[in-house]
């Protein structure tokens, strides 16, 4: 839990800012078009990129909850997977309206990474959904001439 919390933040922090890998590799400053590779539209900074940013901070309290009690209790189960559906939401309206970085390159590799994530994410919430449904219990078969 503490690893996926970690993971977490790193993650958002890339989110906010993905033009701040670039100061860590090159300290003298990457290369223009590098820059531009990783700017966001102001357009989905204002609104998808908020939403996601909120949304996956949101994953953190989870863990937490999960860390203290020291196992998955079936409300936070309920929580993480409405959680993942609406993050795979947000992702989709990300992919299906406009730009999210400036150039069209980055745009079009972003949003091919997000449709991947969706698919993996849904498909990982629909095995988590099926193994929390509880099977009915077998109908005992009547013995044949017993009424």
């Amino acid at each position: 839990m503490l690893m996926g919390m970690f993971g977490i933040v790193l993650g958002l922090c890339i989110l906010f800012e993905p033009r701040g890998l670039l100061n860590l590799f090159w300290a003298r400053g990457a290369a223009p078009a590098a820059v531009d590779a990783l700017t966001y539209t102001e357009a989905f900074r204002q609104r998808q990129g908020t939403w996601l940013f909120v949304l996956l901070l949101l994953n953190i309290p989870i863990m937490v909850g999960v860390f203290i009690r020291g196992h998955w209790t079936p409300g936070l189960r309920r929580l993480d997977l409405a959680l993942g559906l609406l993050v795979c939401a947000v992702m989709a309206w990300t992919v299906l309206d406009g730009p999210v970085f400036v150039t069209a390159v980055s745009d079009q590799t972003i949003k091919a990474v997000m449709l991947i994530i969706i698919v993996c994410a849904l498909v990982a919430r629909g095995i988590q959904y099926y193994r929390s449904v509880t099977p009915m219990p077998d109908t005992p078969v009547q013995a044949q001439g017993s009424h």
